[in-house]
């Protein structure tokens, strides 16, 4: 066998990499995904129900707090205003959010997260101190489970949401490879057909003058 008949890299790895139109389509939809996404028709749907929801709890909380923040122990005043900053500020993404059609930018999740977190902080860090302040060892350990719940909630919720984002740029990643590769190896190819071509004594080489 004639080593110069032997399929080069290029060719062979245009056999098992073929060019396809839907490899483009799939890596142009990943860098898409990192950069947003849209709420399905019923998160929206959910949306439009959770704000004046958490907003109206916002207000109640707030109204509580203010007829009877003096009379109220340091501790849960604490979780009180916590509570209703929270509930305002995740109500006020949601109206954003929902304003936009429900498309959620890289850097309005990034809000979300950053609102969520300091909320449970927040929230759990009075639920703690209210613990504490509690006679009745029962509700003492009952408001401390409150705390614990929240944060592991909070943590959940931010791990899952990572872990999902982790694996869009590893599928984008491995996309932009096989990208890669695909035009790789189309230029070898392409360099090994110049290079018959123009070799003496093939046909399709050009006369000499």
């Amino acid at each position: 066998m004639n080593i110069d008949d032997a399929p080069t890299l290029g060719e062979c790895l245009i056999r098992v990499e073929p060019e396809d139109a839907d490899l483009r389509r799939r890596y142009e939809e990943g860098k898409l995904a990192l950069r947003e996404r849209r709420l399905t028709p019923l998160q929206r749907a959910l949306g439009w129900v959770g704000v004046p929801l958490n907003v109206g709890l916002a207000l109640a909380v707030g109204w509580r707090l203010w007829t009877t923040g003096s009379a109220e122990p340091p501790g849960w005043a604490a979780l009180l205003a916590a509570s209703a900053a929270g509930l305002l500020a995740i109500g006020g993404w949601l109206f954003y959010v929902l304003l936009q059609g429900g498309r959620v930018t890289w850097r309005a999740d990034r809000v979300f997260q950053v609102v969520a977190a300091a909320s449970a902080c927040g929230m759990a860090a009075a639920a703690f101190e209210v613990a504490r302040s509690l006679d009745d060892r029962r509700a003492g350990f009952g408001m401390l489970g409150v705390a614990v719940v929240t944060l592991a909630g909070a943590g959940a919720g931010l791990a899952v949401e990572w872990a999902r984002r982790a694996r869009l740029e590893t599928r984008v990643a491995a996309l932009e490879n096989e990208l890669r590769l695909a035009e790789l190896s189309r230029n070898v190819a392409d360099l090994r057909r110049d290079r018959d071509r123009d070799r003496p004594g093939n046909d399709a080489s050009p006369a000499p003058s």
